[in-house]
């Protein structure tokens, strides 16, 4: 099974030493399992595009995916955004996961606050949306 543009990404994002230090391992795509701590991350596939030539032949996969920042903190939110942004801006290069390897390329292609209100307590958590534009192509 050929591996994803998702998968790169998240490959990426836990091989970061600035962001597994702040999250560990917790990247988790479209919802934070109930009881994992924050911070985290969650990440959304928002598209992904394939064309082909007449041959067939599959081009580089191309896709939208926004990621979140995720913290009980505005504070602790931005930080790990910002690590977020680090890790994946200026990427551009091969990608390896498990046995699998490709070239990945990201464009950073927006960042803004969120916040969720937390029923019944009625807190809130705090994220940094990040918007990645990425081409990923498998050997």
């Amino acid at each position: 099974m050929s591996v994803t543009v998702e998968q790169a990404l998240v490959a990426v994002l836990l091989a970061d030493s600035g962001l597994a230090a702040l999250v560990d391992e917790k990247v988790y795509p479209l919802v934070i399992p109930a009881g994992v701590d924050l911070p985290a991350v969650g990440y959304r596939l928002a598209s992904t595009e394939f064309k082909y030539d007449m041959d067939g032949q599959a081009p580089p996969e191309i896709a939208t995916v926004s990621f979140y920042a995720w913290a009980d903190d505005y504070a602790e939110a931005s930080t790990l955004g910002q690590a977020l942004r680090t890790a994946l801006k200026n990427q551009k290069g091969s990608v390896a996961v498990g046995e699998e390897s490709g070239t990945l390329v990201c464009f950073l292609a927006g960042y803004a606050d969120e916040v969720e209100r937390i029923e019944p307590e009625g807190g809130f958590r705090y994220a940094k949306r990040l918007d990645v534009e990425a081409v990923w192509k498998p050997d």
